[in-house]
């Protein structure tokens, strides 16, 4: 069994005024085998953050952060939490499929089996209604480079739910209310738990406000080798 470095700290400075302290925990390996049979089932990609980041807010948020990290232990009981992602977006991209490709099989498999995107993370969470749950989400129309490389649904709904935010790096998803947030109008609390999309991975955390400038975010980490601690796609949600 790997042997893993659960803990790990980045002390960042900001400017003058501005430190942030982010601590990483590595919760479990979600590239373990315990997963393939629901990866086989479900034809989805094996990098699966978007259904750990999901599975493991859920138990935090059902479980509170101390009872909730020692639930993230047992992956047998995470894994439940993980199918039920699984199996809502396959049913989702199935219906879209079909309706677009009608009997091209290859190309309904071939779009099943893509990574999750943003806003099927969203309308998953929307379903669960969840206290204090939010969603850091890049803005795709902001990245045009990427955004061009965009296609069918997630296309689509990059143009309907971001729009109103092209302007701006990132926005507030709220799935309780179905509610988009300016960052500018939205203020970051103790009892809030999130998921952080940047950009190529999914991971959840908490944050505390030592004061206005100064903040202690914890991640949890589901990739081993990966220190998320120095990703600018989620440092700038602090900035």
């Amino acid at each position: 069994m790997m042997n893993l470095n659960p803990e790990t700290t980045l002390n960042l400075r900001i400017d003058q005024n501005t430190k942030l302290v982010i601590k990483q925990i590595i919760v479990y390996d979600q590239f373990s085998e315990i997963f393939n049979s629901l990866i086989k089932t479900y034809s989805t990609a094996d990098h699966i953050c978007a259904y750990t980041a999901s599975a493991n807010i859920r138990i935090l948020q059902q479980y509170g952060i101390q009872e909730g990290l020692i639930k993230l232990k047992d992956m047998n009981f995470v894994k439940t939490f993980v199918g039920d992602m699984m199996k809502y977006v396959f049913e989702s991209r199935l219906l879209y499929a079909k309706q677009k490709w009608d009997k091209n099989i290859e190309k309904i498999k071939e779009y099943c089996r893509d990574w999750v995107a943003n806003y099927e993370l969203s309308d998953y969470m929307k379903t669960l209604q969840l206290e204090n749950v939010y969603i850091f989400r890049h803005v795709g129309l902001f990245h045009q480079d990427l955004f061009e490389k965009t296609q069918n649904q997630e296309r689509e709904r990059i143009i309907q739910d971001e729009t109103p935010f092209k302007d701006q790096p990132y926005f507030i998803y709220y799935p309780k209310e179905d509610k988009y947030i300016r960052k500018d109008q939205f203020t970051i609390q103790d009892n809030h738990l999130y998921i952080f999309d940047t950009m190529g991975h999914f991971i959840c955390g908490w944050v505390k406000n030592k004061d206005k400038n100064n903040k202690q975010i914890t991640i949890l980490e589901t990739i081993p080798h990966r220190d998320s601690k120095t990703n600018k796609n989620l440092q700038i949600f602090f900035i």
